[in-house]
């Protein structure tokens, strides 16, 4: 009996180590050497890894450049603004500068000529100036001069005329003209005083001062003021009586 359990152990024995021995066998096949195609697979796998993070390296690469631009681009934004409380110049006040250049060179009047006139007669008032210096040019201003008291003429007068050329003209024909036995003088005037045509416009109207004194002094007078009159002519008298006697002179005015 024992020898059969011995000879079974040893059969198992040798039926067991070929099981080892395809185990061993199988598990190295199993295991194996990769194939051609699991190699491809793998080196395409690490190149498209390789690939993809050298995309990622390169959009990481660019945004940072894109902060860097836009953070530079804030510091010479920063600097370019102007200071609060300094001198600001847009181009909005240039353009306003460069039309209001352009109207006034638009609206720029020609220069006017003033000419002056001596020696004129009493028969040439304003009207019949205008009408005969009228035939130069238009006229934009003119004064005769008059005395303030009486409104008689002074004998000299301004004329403006609207282009310097024509006063310049006017000027040279008109000067030492005869005119009514007078030979006038004419010249151009050119730095005239600011208010040589004030109220050139207005007519002068002549005042009767004579009249008016002579009528106060006719005009019929009441008993008061005949009394204040005769106290101031016996004062009068007083005075001059006085004056007499101072000179050695005695004399009785007590009649008059």
């Amino acid at each position: 009996m024992v020898k059969k359990q011995g000879k079974n152990k040893n059969v198992e024995a040798k039926n067991v180590k070929p099981k080892g021995d395809l185990v061993e066998k199988t598990a190295p096949e199993a295991i194996g050497q990769p194939n051609d195609q699991d190699l491809e697979l793998l080196s395409s796998s690490d190149e498209e890894y390789n690939s993809l993070s050298d995309d990622d390296d390169d959009e990481e690469e660019e945004e940072e450049d894109d902060d860097d631009d836009e953070e530079e681009e804030e510091e010479i934004k920063d600097t370019i603004k102007p200071a609060t409380s300094g001198h600001k110049v847009n181009k909005v006040m240039k353009k306003e500068s460069d039309s209001s250049t352009k109207s006034a060179s638009k609206t720029k009047k020609p220069k006017r000529g003033i000419i002056y006139i001596g020696r004129l007669p009493s028969e040439f008032q304003e009207n019949e100036l205008k009408t005969y210096f009228n035939q130069f040019g238009d006229i934009t201003n003119l004064k005769l001069s008059r005395n303030k008291k009486t409104g008689k003429s002074k004998h000299f007068a301004f004329l403006e005329f609207d282009s310097y050329s024509v006063a310049q003209t006017a000027a040279e024909t008109m000067n030492n003209y005869l005119l009514f036995g007078h030979l006038i003088k004419c010249q151009v005037v050119d730095t005239p005083h600011k208010d040589l045509f004030k109220n050139a416009q207005r007519k002068f109207k002549v005042i009767p001062v004579h009249k008016i004194v002579k009528d106060k002094h006719d005009k019929p007078k009441t008993k008061q003021e005949w009394e204040i009159l005769v106290n101031k002519f016996e004062e009068a008298k007083k005075k001059k009586v006085q004056e007499l006697k101072s000179k050695g002179i005695d004399y009785d005015l007590s009649k008059i």
